[in-house]
């Protein structure tokens, strides 16, 4: 029976129901066509009160399955678009590449590596800190007086007679009038070099700069360095606990190079 016939067993209210639902499955149809089989299925508690046309179950079924093809083509997209973000990040930074001809085709030069020993860094690192503070210019009194003491680090580092030497050639005064006029000197290690055994030149720079002047002197030194180890023994004393490896510079020597004023 068509439903305007069934409708009557029904109050006003259920029938607008009824037709603004049939309205909405007429729309439905219409954008989505669908040739409809013959099936004996009724969806819905309808059935039981009043005879209708079955919805098209297989529409749903045919759509769900479009849905899930296009949701699968999304998740592969995703996982390649992943997969090439993910080779290109080592691409993020600059790497220089040389190469160099042979006949008619090009060969890449692999970098060269230097193996160097745990002990000449570690000696290296011991001679640059020695270095700035030998010829670096403490900034306020206080520094001053701290650095260049019996119980310093400068101190656990030098010889008795390489300190005794130094301090007999301090210039105390012309420190303090440097320090007062607020001039800064600083000390930049160019280059180390191993002459024999613990015998070693450092060429270094230091740079003056003073208050009133915008240029900087800038002079150039050798170094000549004779270096050893003290063993503590297992007695701890303050030395050690400041320079623990036991870094010792015997023999220390000074060379002039020379000055240049950059513009």
């Amino acid at each position: 029976m068509m439903w305007p016939v069934t409708c009557k067993k029904f109050k006003k209210n259920d029938c607008d129901a009824i037709i603004k639902r049939e309205i909405v499955m007429f729309i439905f149809s219409s954008l989505f066509r669908y040739k409809d089989r013959k099936t004996p299925d009724k969806l819905g508690l309808y059935p039981l009160l009043f005879h209708i046309k079955a919805m098209p179950e297989r529409r749903y079924l045919w759509t769900a399955r479009v849905l899930a093809i296009a949701a699968m083509i999304n998740i592969s997209l995703m996982i390649v678009l992943t997969m090439i973000i993910y080779l290109l990040l080592p691409q993020k930074g600059a790497r220089p590449l040389l190469y160099r001809q042979n006949n008619t085709e090009l060969q890449q030069i692999m970098p060269q590596t230097v193996w160097i020993s745990p002990r000449r860094l570690l000696i290296e690192s011991h001679i640059r800190q020695f270095v700035d503070m030998q010829h670096s210019l403490p900034k306020k009194f206080g520094e001053f007086y701290a650095r260049w003491s019996e119980n310093s680090l400068f101190r656990a580092y030098c010889s008795d007679e390489v300190y005794n030497s130094f301090k007999s050639n301090l210039q105390t005064d012309l420190i303090k009038k440097m320090i007062a006029k607020h001039i800064t000197q600083d000390v930049e290690v160019e280059d180390i070099k191993n002459i024999y055994n613990d015998f070693y030149i450092v060429t270094f720079r230091i740079i003056t700069k003073f208050p009133d002047k915008d240029d900087v002197t800038i002079s150039r030194w050798h170094a000549y360095m004779h270096i050893g180890y003290q063993n503590y023994g297992q007695n701890i004393t303050p030395q050690q606990l400041l320079n623990p490896h036991g870094f010792k510079v015997l023999s220390y020597d000074v060379g002039y190079i020379g000055t240049s004023n950059p513009k």
